[in-house]
């Protein structure tokens, strides 16, 4: 019955191999990618969410809801499963390139569909397979939990987003098919971004809403589940209450509804696309109006120098482009809002902060925030993936790229440009704001910008000398090239770890030496800007050489 599903599934996931030497490459690039990934990423977050599971368990362990601190982060785990699965089932259902080829074969609807599905659970459900397993880990040792019931949470922890992805392509079909409002794939990615910025300002509100209780006063409304933000995560997610309540109870009829639910929205899912998906994908429009036009540059500037007309097309393809204005751009300057919701969860007073900064031992704290701000550039330019996409992005325009006659150091410098100006934007306003509320020394906050910018330009040139090596240039939609490029990865990892070891290196230093902050400044200024020569100079040199041999490949 599942054959035909099965098999366009191997398909889908099949990798798309290229000569030896760059698969033998790319393989050793993975391993390394997995094992810094898994140590200085995945592993810290397992950790931590084991450790918030099981203190709120244990908080909770005599009253009448022992099972809340589960439930609260099943159903976060399901709203993020839900933010990051509009876009992808969208892109994967009706926006990838491979279903001109799939839809003439001699395929149901329904295993179209259901394979494209299986695909998205398995590529996008990974880390919420992880974080879902050390959840379940921190709930069954604060309750001592028997090995049976060990085994059967952590297998049906596993299953947890199934229901949250089902229910976003039972949504997206609908739409795709009723909807007279969606005319392109630009139209519908809009609605998706908005959709998520809703979901986000949800969290946010709830988060906030949480924090500002005083502690006794939420446990007291937790022990007798009155607490507004969970009754919401029962009505959008009915199944996470029933796979919480067997958690706490061993009730095998919760878990028996849990399953049902989530089997019931898989077999809803191919019902629909069964009658719908087909028609749904004929009548889409494969781009708007707007987006379809060719760009008239006899109507911009009469003279336009090569770099400034090379970063207008990067800008006009991150802008318009709804998928990497959304990875790209957004991401950037979306980072404050969670961390202010961080200090207001961990119930930080800032005016406190901000007496020790003027008053007490203001040293140590700007030597805190210029090491912070050092640190938090070199994760969000790694994360906004601007250098390290800049040429996989470009799919198969590179080889028209690489084929005119324009040296491909002003294409790199533009993107270099385009990647650095948007990650500055976004992190050097937050932090310079920051250190003049607290009053931080003009010398200080100088030397803070100039870490941010040559943290900047670190991570631009190792994404895209990393990118050039490597650069996937075949991907069936435009998320894919994203989500799928181990080169954002790889640049991630050593950028965590270049602020772990710089910046936790020198603050270490400066506490045990009593160094001045503009001396710890200095150093990691120097280290940085060291680092980035040495980056400048590969770039300009095997980058460029890596580039000219994709194009001949």
């Amino acid at each position: 019955m599942f054959k035909n599903l099965l098999s366009l599934y191997r398909v889908l996931m099949a990798d798309i191999r290229m000569d030896k030497a760059t698969e033998k490459r790319r393989k050793r690039m993975v391993a390394v990618i997995i094992t810094i990934v898994l140590l200085f990423v995945f592993i810290p977050v397992m950790v931590g969410s084991a450790l918030l599971t099981f203190l709120m368990t244990k908080s909770l362990s005599e009253s009448a809801s022992p099972a809340f601190g589960i439930q609260l982060m099943y159903g976060l785990i399901s709203i993020f499963t839900v933010m990051l699965g509009i876009n992808v089932v969208f892109n994967e259902l009706y926006f990838s390139e491979d279903i001109q080829h799939i839809l003439p074969l001699p395929i149901k609807p329904w295993e179209i569909a259901g394979a494209k599905l299986l695909a998205v659970f398995m590529n996008e459900n990974v880390i919420q397979f992880m974080i879902v397993l050390a959840c379940n880990i921190g709930f069954c040792l604060a309750v001592s939990a028997n090995p049976l019931m060990w085994i059967v949470s952590i297998a049906a922890g596993f299953t947890l987003s199934v229901a949250p992805t089902a229910a976003c392509a039972i949504i997206g079909i609908l739409m795709m098919r009723f909807s007279r409002l969606i005319h392109s794939k630009d139209t519908v990615r809009r609605i998706s971004g908005i959709f998520m910025l809703i979901i986000a300002a949800f969290m946010v509100g709830a988060l906030l809403s949480l924090s500002n209780q005083d502690l006794d006063a939420f446990i007291v409304s937790a022990s007798a589940g009155d607490v507004a933000f969970v009754h919401v995560l029962k009505i959008l997610f009915p199944q996470i209450s029933m796979l919480s309540r067997f958690m706490a109870s061993g009730n095998v009829l919760a878990l028996l509804g849990y399953l049902a639910i989530s089997l019931a929205l898989v077999v809803l899912f191919l019902l629909i696309a069964q009658a719908f998906y087909v028609q749904s994908v004929t009548g889409l429009g494969e781009a708007s109006h707007a987006s379809s036009k060719a760009i008239d540059l006899s109507k911009t500037e009469k003279v336009r120098s090569i770099g400034r007309a090379l970063r207008a097309k990067e800008y006009h393809i991150l802008m318009r482009t709804n998928v990497f204005f959304t990875n790209c751009v957004a991401v950037t300057f979306i980072w404050p809002v969670f961390v202010i919701i961080a200090w207001k969860i961990l119930g930080t007073d800032l005016s406190q902060e901000v007496q020790v900064a003027r008053y007490g031992d203001g040293n140590s704290y700007s030597v805190l925030i210029m090491l912070f701000a050092m640190a938090i550039t070199l994760v969000m330019a790694s994360m906004n993936s601007l250098g390290s996409d800049a040429f996989s992005r470009e799919g198969e325009n590179f080889y028209f790229m690489r084929a005119i006659p324009l040296d491909l150091k002003y294409t790199w410098h533009a993107k270099a440009q385009v990647s650095m100006t948007v990650t500055s934007l976004g992190t050097i306003p937050f932090m310079l704001g920051f250190g003049i509320y607290i009053h931080m020394p003009i010398a200080h906050m100088i030397m803070m910008v100039l870490l941010q910018a040559t943290a900047a330009f670190f991570v631009t040139y190792l994404g895209m000398l990393l990118d050039s090596m490597n650069p996937k240039l075949v991907w069936e939609d435009v998320l894919s090239s994203l989500r799928e490029n181990d080169n954002t990865f790889f640049c991630m990892a050593i950028s965590i770890l270049t602020a772990v070891f710089i910046g936790g290196g020198l603050f270490y230093i400066s506490r045990v030496t009593a160094m001045s902050a503009l001396l710890v400044g200095a150093i990691a200024f120097i280290l940085l800007v060291i680092m980035d020569l040495i980056l400048y100079h590969r770039a300009m040199t095997r980058g460029i050489q890596n580039l000219w041999e994709v194009g001949e490949v």
